[in-house]
């Protein structure tokens, strides 16, 4: 007589052991759209489903195969409530169902072809999470749900699939506006038992994550350095772009990606300059992405703005999951000047040969090399972040060479100019060495 709710209960008896057939039953509308359907032989799940209207609603029971029925018998039940909340209001195949934020709807695929729109109204920018739960599935279903969440342009933001065990979704939303939530089987040939329980719910914060559309330069999301970021690859065609301005060169961009979900079409992460040439480029895909992020480094060498883009690898499948992205970058320091006032120790030690050397830079790495004679090939006998070396086992007397390099992230310098040093002589050992007088106190040399 009007809106609410209509709750059939089914139960079953004399069921054989045997049987290999099973009650089919399902409500269906005056249009004969099927609002829910389930299958049993001993244990039946009730189907409970909004009615959007007044009117005359059917109950089916067939049997699960053309060839043969279940055996025993069937006892159904159907008790009405005014109630309609927290439930799917079928026919929801074209027209949305509005629901509000925070609200937990539940409701059920009937068939391959069944649909289930819902929309929810967002005031202002910010983020939507869809938690997807299901229940009553059957251990032996071999199909599960399909969710998304469209924008009012019909962009796919993100999607999913699940049967027992679902991800939830979480998508950045650039303004307000009406979003469309949708649910379908994962399949063509049939649907999912039992029932799914959606929920979404909205954040005005949008700190670190994709705002879709950005499938053009033109709409890149801006990123800094030490952004983190998380975004989803929703289809074959859908490409994620970012820009980054570098306002210091040179320097090093270090850019990671990872997944949230080991996937075999997995992530295609490619730079390119402000004229959309592509510099470098980057697969994460399977286990290893999903393990461990992938580094890329580029050593940029002008300011300006650069592009990523994140696209699937696959052009068959998207990937499923979601990406991390950071991204970073370091100033190169200016490039390093060879070390100047070289100084070697000569014979002050007979042991060390100290070499010292100054710099006008700081931060340099220095590397030592030696030679025997002062335009003879040099050898590397250290390296060290000192303006100092003590260099051992020389042979007493000796005059070797030394020159020193400078070297930091932008590269290395020429070589100093040589210096000599050598090891100190001691004196003479003594050839003439005679007693003279030897008493019971004393002995004179």
């Amino acid at each position: 007589t009007a809106a609410g709710s209509l709750t059939l209960t089914m139960t079953t008896e004399g069921i054989s052991q045997f049987s290999s057939q099973e009650f089919v039953y399902y409500i269906y509308d005056s249009a004969n759209n099927i609002l829910a359907s389930e299958s049993c032989t001993t244990a039946c799940t009730t189907l409970t489903v909004a009615l959007p209207a007044s009117g005359s609603y059917g109950i089916g029971v067939q049997s699960s195969s053309t060839f043969s029925a279940p055996d025993g018998f069937y006892t159904l039940t159907a008790s009405y409530s005014s109630e309609t909340g927290g439930l799917e209001i079928e026919p929801n195949d074209e027209t949305a169902q509005l629901i509000g934020f925070d609200e937990s709807i539940k409701g059920s695929i009937s068939g391959s072809s069944d649909l289930d729109f819902y929309s929810v109204e967002a005031t202002a920018a910010g983020s939507l999470t869809l938690t997807m739960t299901t229940e009553g599935i059957s251990q032996f279903t071999s199909y599960g749900f399909a969710y998304g969440i469209f924008d009012s342009d019909g962009n796919l933001l993100a999607r999913q699939y699940c049967t027992t065990r679902c991800s939830s979704l979480m998508v950045g939303i650039a303004s307000q506006g009406t979003y469309t939530i949708a649910v379908i089987s994962d399949s063509n040939y049939g649907a999912p038992d039992g029932f799914y329980r959606l929920m979404v719910s909205y954040s005005s914060e949008t700190g670190g994550l994709e705002l879709e559309p950005n499938n053009e330069a033109e709409s890149a999301n801006a990123l800094f350095a030490g952004s983190n970021q998380i975004g989803n690859i929703s289809t074959i065609d859908d490409i994620d772009w970012y820009s980054v301005t570098v306002s210091e060169a040179p320097g090093n961009l270090s850019i990671s990606i990872g997944a949230t979900e080991v996937s075999n079409e997995g992530f295609l992460l490619q730079l390119l300059d402000d004229e959309k040439i592509i510099l470098a480029s980057l697969e994460c895909r399977g286990s290893d992405c999903e393990a461990q992020p992938q580094l890329l480094v580029y050593n940029i060498l002008g300011v300006g703005v650069y592009y990523l883009t994140i696209q699937s690898l696959s052009d068959t499948y998207a990937p499923l999951g979601e990406y991390g992205l950071n991204v970073d970058y370091s100033v190169l320091p200016d490039s390093p000047q060879s070390p100047f006032e070289l100084k070697a120790s000569q014979g002050t030690s007979q042991s060390v040969i100290a070499i010292s050397w100054e710099d006008g830079q700081v931060g340099n790495n220095y590397l030592v090399y030696r030679s025997d004679q002062e335009d003879g090939e040099y050898d590397l006998i250290a390296e060290t972040a000192n303006k100092g070396l003590r260099v051992t086992g020389e042979s007493p007397g000796q005059v070797v060479f030394f020159r020193v390099l400078a070297r930091n992230l932008s590269g290395e310098s020429a070589l100093s100019l040589p210096v000599s040093g050598y090891l100190g002589v001691g004196p003479a050992a003594i050839d003439d060495l005679v007693a003279e007088s030897i008493s019971a106190e004393s002995i004179r040399l």
